[in-house]
């Protein structure tokens, strides 16, 4: 029977065996030396007198140590113990293994959590079957919802008419995502307390080791200040050609590859091109004898 009896466990963030576990009134009947001794050399150690015993194992799971196990005892050690110490090792390496990745797991989660938490971005995951199972705080304020109030279920904000269409071919075409295309984007109106918003997507499929979708993560981000700006300098850009078009003079807008943007009917009339359009053509083409 074990008097002391001590688990250790390999940190593997700093590098150092740390004591996890202890039971016994002798602690300091184990000397950390050979404790270091077996985890080192990765090998049992045994010491069996008349007037006392030690049987240390090391923890190893698919050839890598994750511990040291280690019983005192004030009488010789049986070898019955010896022996169900051995296969004790062998299922306590799988469970400090196993412990170990799920903290890892959940440190990694955390991490990344407290990452998107950060983000302007908006930020979820849902299921396949639609359910969302996470969503950040940008997400949430954007949408002026709680994140009570839409995980675990489906939520779609409302789409106008014009692009329903284009939105439902998109959420058709996520399951056709494979592992080599994962990606897809888009770009779609929402209502959002009666005024249009933009929003561009871009949602990745993850899938399992059957390459089976599990899970998809979305970004998303504001473009509706883009999407104004650009809609103010295309009309703008109107405006000048319909100037330029009716202006009483002969007159052309050029872009940097002296290729016509726009043109006055009177430019037509004086060069002699009346019924031609020339937006888009090179000025050169239109008049191949001028020197370039």
């Amino acid at each position: 029977q074990a008097d002391t009896t001590q688990i250790w466990v390999f940190n593997y963030y700093n590098q150092t065996l740390e004591l996890k576990a202890k039971s016994g009134q002798d602690l300091d009947k184990i000397n950390r030396d050979k404790i270091d001794h077996i985890f080192q050399n990765r090998k049992p150690y045994l010491e069996n007198n008349q007037n006392n015993g030690f049987a240390g194992y090391p923890l190893i799971v698919e050839n890598y140590i994750v511990g040291v196990i280690g019983i005192f005892a004030k009488d010789p050690l049986d070898h019955k113990i010896i022996r169900n110490l051995s296969l004790i090792a062998d299922q306590m390496a799988i469970g400090i293994e196993r412990k170990q990745k799920e903290i890892d797991l959940l440190k990694n989660r955390t991490r990344y959590e407290a990452i998107v938490e950060d983000q302007t971005e908006l930020i979820c995951r849902s299921l396949p079957n639609g359910n969302l199972s996470f969503v950040n705080s940008a997400y949430c304020r954007y949408f002026k919802l709680s994140p009570q109030q839409i995980l675990g279920k489906q939520f779609l904000p409302f789409i106008p008419d014009v692009d329903k269409d284009k939105v439902h071919d998109y959420l058709q075409s996520i399951f056709k995502l494979t592992p080599e295309n994962p990606f897809i984007s888009i770009e779609h109106r929402v209502l959002i307390d009666e005024e249009i918003k933009w929003l561009q997507w871009t949602h990745r499929a993850i899938f399992d080791k059957n390459n089976q979708i599990e899970e998809f993560q979305g970004i998303g981000r504001d473009i509706t200040e883009a999407k104004q700006y650009k809609t103010a300098l295309e009309q703008e850009r109107q405006q000048l050609k319909q100037v330029i078009t009716y202006a009483p003079v002969a007159i052309a807008m050029f872009d940097r590859n002296i290729c016509y943007m726009a043109h006055s009917h009177q430019w037509l009339i004086d060069y002699n091109l009346q019924g031609q359009n020339l937006v888009g053509r090179s000025h050169y083409e239109v008049f191949p004898d001028i020197p370039q």
